[in-house]
């Protein structure tokens, strides 16, 4: 039912019903003005494409305060990156003139500290893992590799006589798609990574064992082709963390934890760490793994142990204090900790 009539005050009112039987109005100055608006919305209302005016009234700020009860923070922000980058191409293409999410504040999300495994645990792990898998563990725990960088790995990025391996893709799963190969991460992901040793060796075995052609995969799913993530975490890694008794939950990235820990462990810089993960940025890196870097207190230690610490263990003061002490009479004890105090100086 749509009806248009005249106001006291001189408007037009143009009505109809939608769907649901609710009434909606607006109001013209010229009646043929009110005509043509209710034509247009009864056209959509016969053809099927009405649209509830209404519900583009609700700010992007609402739609989130209104999800953020119902969906995990991380889930939110994946939900609403997805729909900003829509818009942001919309924008690119001249479609609409500004992109809605900009501005929009979504909630934080909790980081779970980083936790690295041990050198025990990642051994129990490489010797739980079936034979044809365990080379892939070794892969991931000694370069740091993103699980579909490591499914994506070919027998033509590993470079035996450098000793490097190039990432250039990854092997990705999407939820009702088979596996397909693309282009890493990002930008920042191409790399070529230094291969210690026991990963050349590893490698060398592995392909001993199962050859393969330069632009063949190292590692296959069991009936050839590349790996399925979901199987292979069914298949190998849950039976492997188990034996290792990792908590529940720990998947296969935390290898790449491992190796970023041990990389800070032996002192790496910030910088030279990013570019062996593929981050994007330095920040990025310390965002994950600040609390894995010695404090300056911890620093100041090392400092002063390294300058003055022997080979043996013993200190190089400490020998020198003590011939002061005894050469010396008692009385002139204080006068030794100022030369102790002196030499910690310089």
């Amino acid at each position: 039912m749509a009806s248009i009539a005249k106001r006291p005050d001189g408007q037009w009112r143009a009505r109809y019903r939608d769907d649901d039987g609710r009434e909606r109005a607006r109001h013209f100055d010229r009646k043929v003005d009110a005509q043509r608006w209710l034509g247009e919305v009864t056209a959509t209302l016969v053809g099927g494409t009405y649209v509830d005016p209404t519900l583009g009234r609700q700010t992007f700020q609402a739609w989130v305060t209104a999800l953020s009860p119902r969906l995990a923070p991380s889930t939110l922000h994946t939900v609403v990156n997805t729909i900003r980058a829509v818009f942001s191409a919309a924008v690119r293409d001249r479609v609409i003139a500004h992109n809605p999410c900009v501005g929009v504040t979504l909630p934080s999300v909790p980081r779970r500290r980083v936790e690295p495994l041990t050198l025990d645990q990642v051994q129990e792990i490489i010797a739980a893992t079936p034979e044809q898998y365990r080379a892939l563990m070794v892969v991931a725990a000694g370069t740091g590799l993103r699980s579909g960088e490591l499914f994506g790995l070919q027998v033509r990025h590993i470079d035996f006589l450098r000793r490097t391996l190039t990432v250039e893709q990854q092997v990705q799963q999407l939820p009702g798609r088979s596996v397909y190969v693309g282009p890493p991460k990002t930008q920042s992901s191409y790399r070529i990574v230094p291969l210690p040793q026991v990963v050349v060796d590893a490698l060398s075995d592995h392909l001993r064992r199962h050859p393969a052609a330069a632009d063949d995969f190292v590692f296959t799913a069991p009936e050839g082709g590349p790996i399925v993530r979901t199987s292979f975490m069914h298949a190998a890694w849950r039976p492997a963390a188990e034996a290792a008794e990792l908590r529940k939950g720990v998947g296969l990235h935390s290898l790449r934890h491992f190796y970023a820990s041990a990389l800070i462990r032996s002192g790496l810089s910030v910088r030279v760490v990013s570019e062996r993960l593929g981050h994007a940025n330095a920040a990025m890196t310390l965002n994950v793994y600040a609390h894995l870097w010695p404090d300056e207190e911890d620093r100041t230690r090392r400092a002063l142990d390294d300058l003055l610490g022997s080979a043996d263990g013993t200190h190089q003061l400490a020998p020198q204090t003590r011939s002061r002490q005894q050469a010396e009479p008692p009385r002139q004890a204080s006068l030794a900790q100022e030369t102790l105090s002196f030499d910690l100086g310089h």
